[in-house]
């Protein structure tokens, strides 16, 4: 889009595309896309654009797969979200694992979790107060990869550390983090529910402390009674059985 006219890039009549992310100085984006005419298929293929020249290529070494998010790393690299076709537990039955892949070297991508795919790389938590599902997100800083991952009860913000190849646990309040973006000073701003909160902002520092910055739900709060629910495996108290 010029500030006129729109010019299409990919005007394939039976290509879906989905997902589109820059580079920091967005001369360069990925998508996915997906081929079909009649029924869709469960793959994908993780695309790189050139937006100067328009030209679009597929990024080779990767296999036959669901390519669930993906982003550009501080250290040139590209990191994505995949889930084998092929796998022996199926595309629903697992969680995609992290990989990086360097665009221009026709090789396998590195496989960067091996926990054997322990973490879900999305906020999983439901609730009837948040208002939307945001999508799946790896996220850049300096010298991380971030994203959102499930473990029990909560959802917390997690790191991917470049340098040595270790994950980390940026929050720590119980609850659900439902979207994050990273600070100018090394943290993170977050959207979260905390105890019986409703969605707030929150400040976290390098350090993962943490704190709220609005109050958009505090005055609704405050005029009602909110019951907080039983802990897993905590014993029910009913007046009629002691």
């Amino acid at each position: 889009y010029d500030g006129n006219t729109v010019q299409p890039l990919l005007d394939a009549v039976f290509t879906n595309v989905d997902q589109l992310v820059l580079n920091k100085d967005r001369s360069k984006a990925l998508f996915t896309q997906t081929r079909y005419e009649t029924i869709a298929p469960q793959d994908n293929e993780l695309m790189m654009l050139d937006i100067d020249s328009g030209h679009i290529a597929a990024i080779s070494g990767i296999p036959k797969g669901s390519t669930e998010a993906y982003a550009f790393g501080p250290d040139g690299a590209v990191y994505f979200l995949y889930l084998d076709i092929d796998g022996p537990m199926g595309l629903a039955a697992s969680n995609p694992r992290l990989y990086r892949i360097r665009p221009g070297q026709d090789t396998e991508a590195v496989l960067l979790d091996h926990s054997g795919g322990a973490y879900n790389y999305y906020g999983s938590i439901a609730s009837d107060m948040m208002l939307g599902i945001a999508q799946q997100a790896l996220v850049p800083t300096g010298e991380a990869i971030c994203f959102l991952s499930t473990h029990l009860q909560d959802a917390h913000l997690m790191a991917y550390a470049i340098a040595d190849g270790a994950f980390a646990q940026i929050t720590r309040a119980p609850g659900a983090v439902m979207e994050f973006a990273p600070d100018e000073m090394g943290g993170f701003v977050l959207i979260a529910m905390r105890e019986n909160g409703l969605g707030e902002l929150y400040a976290v520092d390098a350090d993962g402390k943490e704190r709220q910055i609005s109050g958009l739900n505090t005055a609704l709060l405050s005029a009602h009674e909110v019951v907080t629910p039983l802990a897993l495996g905590e014993p029910e108290m009913h007046p009629n059985h002691p």
